[in-house]
């Protein structure tokens, strides 16, 4: 379960970053290509 809780943090921070205020799909899968160096597929 951390590792889902660290993974959402990351998708916050890059949505935040790109200034939405929630998460995208899209920023979940950049989260884990940060996280893991691999993509959602």
């Amino acid at each position: 379960m951390r590792g889902a809780d660290r993974l959402l943090r990351v998708a916050w921070t890059v949505a935040d970053l790109d200034g939405r205020e929630v998460p995208t799909t899209a920023d979940v899968d950049a989260a884990m290509m940060f996280r893991t160096g691999e993509r959602r597929g």
